[in-house]
């Protein structure tokens, strides 16, 4: 239980995403280390037709220039409707903290009536800088302050990165065939397509939300590499393992500043050779050309990705030095410790987590007790 037994957590994050599994991993990491966890999402589950009356809403109001406000609109009712769900869920469970998963917007009004009602709040900010100023604001709402950037450390901010290892969910499978020369999963952006576009000469397959909807016509050749849209659990693990090599490309700027992508471990995890594009942090976690592959432009991506599959040897050898170094990274778990001490001592930095020894076990993923 390691002494933190007495205390009840509630963990804000999204907890609907199945392709987004960190909070659900770090509520239950807590809950390993003896808090009693209660779950409380930050996003709300849509139907489908209910999206459709809203894009259908937009795109009348267009043509009279009513369609940011009209989006508006709806950004404020979804707000309104998860600050009233947090504030009723905090209600019924009286935490003694609250860690808010941030990437989004959440009322200042709300943090502030958590900690007047006594409990400790905590942000963590866990995507790229693009919205980081909503973090930076609602900074002295919190008691305690965490982000994922290396180079946002300051007084006030402390340096926790969220990649970590988990084995229960990626591993290496000899026997997959191996169906694709490159796989990528992740959204669609302009940036993505861009670097995508100079590896369609292979066979390219692709998964992500937005690849089919917005440049069907346009780029026949992506389109057709579209696999699906979504996936999570098993199935991405498959995924990983059914290309020869997995290519990484952030959303962001490399000249944004630092930050990397869960990819960085859940790929290596998986046993495939990973080519990420380079990014402030890299090095902490892997050693680029000898664990993982990096790029910085559409020329080297092309160059890497020729490279390796023409060299069969080295492709191995670079994923199985880089599935032994995941191995070796921190847990879910040990990321919580970490998180756990520095709340025990009062908001100093107890010390970084240790490299983990590797292991083949799997650890099961558990659904904390009070999840709403």
């Amino acid at each position: 239980m390691e002494g933190y037994s007495a205390t009840r957590w509630m963990v804000c994050g999204d907890f609907i995403n199945p392709t987004q599994p960190l909070a659900w991993q770090c509520a239950s990491a807590l809950e390993r280390l003896g808090v009693t966890v209660l779950t409380a999402n930050t996003e709300i589950r849509q139907p489908r037709v209910d999206q459709f009356i809203k894009k259908i809403g937009k795109s009348l109001a267009k043509p009279f220039g009513l369609k940011a406000a009209l989006s508006e609109r709806f950004v404020q009712q979804e707000r309104a409707t998860i600050e009233a769900q947090l504030r009723a869920q905090f209600d019924r469970f009286r935490p003694n903290v609250v860690l808010v998963i941030r990437g989004n917007h959440v009322e200042p009004t709300l943090l502030q009536a958590w900690r007047s009602a006594g409990a400790k709040v905590i942000g963590w900010w866990i995507k790229d800088l693009k919205n980081i100023d909503n973090f930076m604001r609602d900074q002295p709402f919190h008691d305690l302050n965490f982000c994922i950037h290396a180079n946002m450390h300051q007084p006030g901010i402390h340096y926790l990165p969220a990649v970590a290892i988990d084995p229960s969910r990626y591993r290496p499978l000899p026997r997959c065939p191996k169906l694709f020369d490159v796989v990528f999963v992740g959204i669609h952006t302009l940036k993505r397509r861009e670097y995508l576009r100079a590896l369609t000469g292979w066979r390219l397959g692709i998964v992500g939300p937005g690849w089919r909807s917005r440049f069907e016509w346009r780029d026949r050749a992506l389109f057709s590499a579209v696999q699906a849209r979504t996936l999570h659990g098993e199935a991405l693990n498959q995924f990983y393992n059914s290309g020869r090599v997995v290519v990484n490309i952030n959303q962001w700027d490399a000249g944004e500043g630092s930050g990397v992508t869960l990819r960085l471990a859940d790929v290596p995890a998986s046993g495939a050779c990973l080519v990420s594009e380079y990014s402030q942090g890299i090095e902490e976690m892997f050693v680029p050309g000898k664990e993982i592959v990096s790029f910085s432009s559409s020329d080297e991506l092309r160059e890497r990705v020729a490279f390796y599959l023409a060299h069969e040897p080295e492709r191995l050898r670079v994923a199985e030095a880089g599935h032994a170094r995941a191995m070796r990274l921190p847990t879910h778990q040990d990321r919580m410790r970490e998180l756990l001490d520095v709340v025990r001592t009062g908001g100093e930095m107890v010390s970084r987590a240790p490299e983990r020894r590797a292991t083949t076990w799997g650890v099961r993923d558990l659904s904390p007790r009070y999840a709403v």
